[in-house]
This record gives structure tokens, C-alpha cells and sequence, in this order.
């Protein structure tokens, strides 16, 4: 996945990819780090706002609170089987674990902040599988609210996210996303 952060951000003395460094290099063993988020590459971009960290890291599926909103469902219906939920309860006391003995307190745990991993074999479809089993992409023209033409550093279109709350797809881990750390 990409996550483009703002330049604001993307300023910060501890950033995210300064903290996911630490990480990567201070307790690459320890129980817990496969739960935590890792960047596998990244990259800044300039736009009118300033400059913008690209943070590009794995794949990862629906957040937990995605998924008591999954369509079709009366929000907050679908919940968890028990069994899966200790089994993510526990891999997030793991990975938090993993943190704490990095010096690292995550500021932000939370349903939205927990993703559901992709089964591995999502991660080498190629694009007729994707489409076949995602759809193809929706794309959402831009119009201002005031009907003006759009500025040339707008988009011209929005993609709708595919849905990846279809629990086929789903393997029975977590990753602990958006590392908005305390440092003290």
C-alpha cells in the first residue's frame, strides 16, 4: 500500500518512517514485530503544500472497525467470532510489546488501527485476478461544490477502494497500523 503524509508531517523531528526504522533496525526477532506495520520502501514527492514523505509498505487488508461496517451489515452488526478475537487480542499484546521494549508507545490503538492481513497468495494476483476478484476500478469524476473549474494541481478523478472485507480473502492476523508514537 502507499501512504502519502502531508508535508506538515512529513517535516516531524520522529516521523513515521523514523520510527519504523528504528524498529526495523533495534528488535527485528522479537515476538510481535510480524503484527506490526513495516515499510518496505519510500519516497518524497513535491507538491504545492511542500514536500511529501511516500511510506510504501505491504498490503494489508480491512481495519477491524471496517469490518462491523462491512456493506450489507447494519453498522456495528458483524462482530468477530470469539476465537478470532483473543487471537488478534493476543497478537496485539504482542505487538505492543514489541514496541515498549523498542522505547516506542503507540499513541493511537484503535479499532480503525488494527488491519486484517491479506491472505499471502492475494499478494501475487496479477491484475486479470485482481479485477476478477475486487472488480475492476470505480472512478469518481472531481467537481467543485461552486461548479469552477478545478485547479491544475487537483485531481481529475477519485478511485473508490475496492472492498476487502470479504472474509475469503482474510487471513487470521493482524497488523498495528498508523504509528503515531509518544515519545517521551
Amino acid at each position: 500500500s502507499l501512504k502519502i503524509l502531508t508535508a506538515e508531517a512529513s517535516s516531524r523531528r520522529y516521523s513515521e518512517l523514523e520510527i519504523l526504522r528504528v524498529l526495523v533496525n533495534s528488535l527485528p526477532k522479537y515476538p510481535g514485530h510480524q503484527y506490526v506495520i513495516s515499510v518496505l520502501d519510500y519516497f518524497q514527492i513535491r507538491g504545492p503544500n511542500g514536500s511529501h514523505l511516500c511510506l510504501v509498505s505491504e498490503l494489508a487488508g480491512p481495519s477491524v472497525t471496517q469490518m462491523s461496517l462491512a456493506p450489507g451489515q447494519d453498522a456495528g452488526a458483524r462482530r468477530l467470532r470469539g476465537d478470532i478475537a483473543r487471537r488478534f487480542a493476543r497478537q496485539m499484546t504482542e505487538a505492543v510489546a514489541f514496541l515498549h521494549a523498542a522505547g516506542i508507545v503507540h499513541g493511537d490503538i484503535s479499532a480503525s488501527n488494527i488491519l486484517i492481513k491479506l491472505l499471502r497468495s492475494v499478494h501475487f494476483w496479477n491484475e486479470q485476478q485482481i479485477h476478477q476478484n475486487l472488480g475492476r476500478p470505480i472512478k469518481d469524476e472531481v467537481i467543485t461544490s461552486s461548479n469552477e473549474p478545478l485547479e491544475s494541481s487537483a485531481p481529475h478523478y477519485l478511485v473508490e477502494p475496492a472492498n476487502l472485507t470479504n472474509s475469503e480473502l482474510l487471513s487470521d492476523e493482524i497488523l498495528l497500523n498508523r504509528l503515531r508514537p509518544i515519545i517521551p
